[in-house]
């Protein structure tokens, strides 16, 4: 993928209402997603009616698939934006494959597949989701944009806690309705230095490389065209993302919705959305930032392990 938006996408709301999109053209009997996921991804299928069922993942954050039935299609994650050879492999499927590249908004898909992205996750961009596939979704209805999303002018005025807030309430009213992509995101998206934003995100991601890897429990190499969303830091000990928010060092959870769920097969993915700090690789940072970020972490691992 070049310039933004991607020329050979279709351009929808939000990442949701690509999901939703494939969901209508597919109508699957079952929907297949790692646990490892939020339920916000889940949502169109739940609203559809379609019945969800969860499959494992490995420690390598690959997908263990169960035998598949006539009627099923399977979702898999491109977590963190380092995986994207899992759906080259899985490319076999064909369109009973879908890709969620939300984490990799830069990666390639197989022709035949599904695969979508969103760009709010990594812009300053009130919306915008990637579809491609193998056949066209369905014509979308236009709805209008009110206003800028009140987390990306919280975020600019520089107050990331009262932006984190109010992103956590934006992320509320995405209800995967289809709908097309507004004509301000794809005004602000145009703006956006591809170029730099990757050369930026790799070097931010190697650099955290350099320094944590030897204390990162989670195996994993960038591969010469990957773009990474974050860098998945898996201490052996938890640490307490409060106090990295204490020296202003703001993580999420990915995902706190695996905690809740009461299904007992699942205790890999469980502990990693309670450990995993995915840090900050963000363009905007630069190789200072990232050694500062890695100094508080280190220290607290260096405490936890006392």
């Amino acid at each position: 993928m070049g310039a933004l938006p991607p020329r050979d996408a279709f351009l929808l709301h939000s990442g949701r209402a690509c999901l939703r999109a494939i969901l209508e053209l597919q109508r699957p009997s079952r929907f297949l997603a790692p646990f490892y996921l939020c339920d916000a991804a889940l949502a169109p299928a739940r609203t559809m009616g379609i019945p969800v069922a969860f499959y494992p993942i490995d420690e390598s954050l690959h997908p263990v698939l169960p035998a598949l039935s006539d009627g099923d299609l399977v979702m898999v994650v491109d977590y963190f934006g380092l995986f994207g050879q899992v759906g080259l492999v899985l490319s076999g499927l064909g369109d009973r494959l879908v890709i969620d590249q939300t984490q990799a908004l830069f990666a390639s898909a197989p022709a035949r597949s599904w695969s979508f992205s969103s760009a709010r996750k990594w812009f300053g961009v009130p919306d915008g989701g990637f579809l491609r596939g193998p056949r066209q979704p369905p014509c979308p209805r236009a709805i209008p944009l009110a206003s800028m999303p009140g987390h990306l002018i919280e975020r600019n005025w520089g107050d990331p806690d009262r932006a984190y807030r109010a992103h956590q309430a934006a992320e509320a009213g995405f209800d995967g309705e289809i709908a097309p992509i507004s004509t301000e995101a794809v005004a602000l998206l145009g703006g956006v230095d591809t170029a730099r934003v990757k050369a930026a995100r790799r070097q931010n991601f190697l650099r955290l490389h350099s320094l944590l890897a030897a204390d990162n429990t989670l195996n994993f190499s960038l591969a010469d065209d990957a773009v990474p969303f974050c860098y998945p830091m898996l201490p052996r000990h938890e640490v307490h993302r409060q106090t990295l928010a204490g020296n202003g060092i703001f993580i999420p959870t990915f995902w706190s919705d695996c905690l809740k769920r009461t299904e007992a097969a699942f205790a890999w993915e469980v502990d990693l959305a309670r450990r995993l700090l995915p840090l900050p690789v963000d363009h905007r940072y630069t190789a200072q930032d990232m050694e500062r970020v890695a100094d508080h972490v280190l220290r607290l691992i260096r405490e936890r392990g006392r």
